[in-house]
């Protein structure tokens, strides 16, 4: 079941889900929303208003790190809904 459409989202939206679908094993459909985890609208009016500016947040047991440039970059977090 789709939890959301991708299409109209900023394109680091599209990215992050795909990063963390791939890196899980999982279609990006089958992921929690995105918007369930942060502001979306709030950090693309960061991203859009600043050139050095860089993101972090907890996506689906991963650190996701979106930069003023548009790059995406996740790492698996040690945190999972088991051990905390």
């Amino acid at each position: 079941m789709a939890h959301t459409d991708d299409e109209g989202s900023p394109e680091w939206v599209v990215a992050v889900r795909e990063r963390v679908a791939a890196n899980t094993g999982v279609s990006p459909e089958s992921l929690p929303p995105l918007s369930d985890a942060i502001d979306i609208d709030g950090i693309d009016d960061l991203l859009s208003s600043m050139e050095d500016v860089q993101i972090r947040f907890l996506y689906h047991e991963h650190y996701v790190t979106v930069h003023g440039d548009g790059v995406v970059s996740i790492t698996e977090s040690e945190y999972t809904a088991d051990s905390g």
